[in-house]
């Protein structure tokens, strides 16, 4: 279940279009993933990865409480 909560937000962020002033041309993408459990292998199953154009950086943080730099 988890393995395709994952793919599906890889495909979904591959169809939202940036604005330049929220993501400039060739800066990596973030995605946070927030709290234990059993997403935490989502950053580690999409290391490497591109969305178009953007490296694809996958960050577990604890709380919501520092999101700063995500999209």
């Amino acid at each position: 279940e988890y393995a395709v909560r994952g793919a599906f937000v890889y495909n979904v962020i591959n169809f939202v279009e940036w604005p330049a002033s929220a993501l400039a041309a060739g800066a990596p993408l973030r995605i946070v993933v927030v709290g234990p459990g059993a997403m935490a292998d989502f950053p580690s199953a999409f290391a490497g990865r591109q969305v178009r154009g953007h490296a694809l950086v996958v960050e577990q943080r604890a709380s919501t409480d520092d999101l700063a730099g995500a999209h």
